[in-house]
């Protein structure tokens, strides 16, 4: 009878812990711009981005809701990538096969921490996954990212090349994660990153001759170039 309470107790313990593990994808800083498809999902494509911030009704780009559909109840182990809508749709399916839940914080949310007025507070979140920003981040988003980070919370800073800028606001991914390391009001680069401005580009074949390494030769193909 011990066994059965104890194996009863584990059980429910991984799936409490698996339940309030939840993932929040950003799509507040133009994600969505441009080439850019940087969202798990969306039902509606009319956002506009000709200068700066959305612009409802302006446009083709991706407008994210919060929950993704159909609803991560209806995932399964043979759900495929294309289930949902976005060029981050794979990651997003994937984590929910894993027992993760995932959100997305729409083009009009607000990015703060400790605000128990906001339903989608950092605070609510155990990862904050912004994908190639687009907008500046304002001092009290700074503020509210660093917060998080500070408590606990896991952060996934993902930038383009330089001249990245898709919304014409003269601000791109690595200036924008720059800025947020460098001018804050909590702590100067308090992360050890710094990224640089370099911009390559051309098709190169210089590819290492490793017959093992699973990346240059996996299970999708070859690398060529």
């Amino acid at each position: 009878m011990k066994k059965l309470y104890l194996s009863g107790f584990l059980m429910m313990s991984v799936l409490f812990l698996n339940a309030q593990v939840k993932f929040l994808f950003d799509a507040t800083k133009a994600e969505s711009s441009g080439n850019g498809d940087w969202v798990i999902d969306a039902d509606l494509h009319n956002l506009g981005y000709s200068n700066g911030p959305a612009v409802v009704g302006q446009g083709s780009e991706s407008n994210p809701q919060r929950y993704p559909t159909p609803a991560q109840s209806t995932i399964t182990s043979t759900s495929p990538e294309t289930t949902w809508e976005g060029a981050l749709s794979s990651w997003a399916i994937d984590l929910v096969k894993k027992g993760y839940e995932v959100e997305t914080l729409p083009y009009n949310g607000l990015i703060t921490y400790g605000n128990s007025s906001n339903p989608q507070d950092l605070s609510n979140y155990k990862v904050f996954v912004v994908d190639e920003p687009n907008i500046q981040f304002m001092a009290s988003e700074k503020t509210a990212i660093l917060q998080f980070v500070y408590h606990g919370g896991g952060l996934f800073m993902i930038s383009d090349h330089d001249q990245s800028d898709r919304n014409n606001d003269g601000w791109d991914s690595p200036h924008i994660w720059h800025d947020l390391m460098s001018t804050n009001s909590v702590f100067v680069n308090p992360f050890g990153i710094t990224f640089d401005y370099n911009n390559f580009s051309g098709t190169y074949s210089n590819i290492a001759n490793i017959s093992t390494d699973s990346i240059l030769h996996g299970v999708m193909g070859n690398v060529t170039e």
